[in-house]
């Protein structure tokens, strides 16, 4: 199964995602099972260690130490089980170790990264897919469904993809340290106040970059990179960066300046007010 998802932005630019097959996401899952069968040993061992509850007795003879043991115990299976999903898919960007290593990614139907919400929905209905034993309602969704897509997936409006290793050499807001002071004295040295309709574009073009192909990358950057510039005064020809590593030293700059910003802000606010009186 290699399906594809062209999806439209707001920006009419296509972006075409490669949607992942069962078999990696059984691959995916298998491995963050295991994390969690070492995650629940590590946990769970320390607390049974010395406990012996007879479930058959229960609750009529259990006592009250049996009985927080019992919570305990069901609460961190729980969370071992759910919570392992959902925490790693709300901090990675949609992956877990299991997606990372297989090179997959949690997304909303849009785009979008995936937030709480749908990462809670999409985990809580895996109560449903996990049906009769292993998966097997979810396996069998996805293979119906042409998108790939379990139970909890469809109710949650999600999808998994495969990310797709990005050539670019930086992430998100570097450029190398060896041409940012010179592209910024290219800039004329000094920011410029820049709106959010100036600044949006940049934003978002570095966060789908990687989905975007080469040729729809370049003419992008060069749009974009011709708007922003009005704001600024470029002296002569450009350094030697591309005109990415030059959007992403605009975004740092930024990004370190409005920090800057609200870090004296708040030192202003928690200063506190001292008046003199003359003796």
């Amino acid at each position: 199964m290699n399906a594809q998802l062209t999806i439209r932005t707001p920006e009419n630019v296509h972006i075409r995602y490669d949607l992942a097959g069962p078999g990696s996401r059984f691959f995916a899952l298998v491995i963050d099972n295991l994390i969690q069968g070492l995650l629940l040993t590590a946990f769970l061992w320390p607390l049974a260690k010395g406990k012996n509850l007879d479930l058959n007795t229960l609750p009529e003879k259990m006592g009250l130490w049996d009985g927080l043991f019992l919570a305990v115990l069901i609460f961190f299976i729980m969370l071992i089980a759910l919570g392992y999903f959902i925490i790693f898919e709300c901090l990675w960007d949609g992956q877990t170790p299991g997606k990372k290593l297989l090179g997959l990614k949690v997304r909303r139907l849009g785009g979008q990264p995936v937030d709480f919400l749908a990462s809670l929905l999409r985990n809580l209905f895996r109560i449903v897919d996990i049906l009769p034993v292993f998966y097997v309602a979810g396996f069998l969704t996805m293979f119906f469904n042409s998108m790939g897509r379990r139970i909890g997936d469809i109710v949650a409006g999600t999808m998994v993809i495969r990310e797709r290793r990005s050539k670019a050499p930086l992430p998100v807001g570097l450029a190398p340290e060896e041409h940012e002071e010179e592209t910024k004295a290219w800039l004329g040295g000094s920011l410029p106040e820049l709106t959010e309709g100036e600044l949006g574009p940049i934003r978002e073009y570095l966060r789908r970059c990687d989905a975007f192909a080469p040729a729809t990358r370049k003419r992008l950057v060069e749009g974009i990179l011709r708007r922003v510039l009005v704001c600024f005064r470029p002296a002569g020809p450009m350094p030697v960066v591309d005109a990415e590593q030059v959007l992403r030293v605009i975004y740092r700059w930024y990004q370190t300046a409005n920090f800057a910003r609200e870090e004296a802000e708040h030192g202003r606010e928690e200063k506190p007010a001292v008046s003199y009186e003359n003796p």
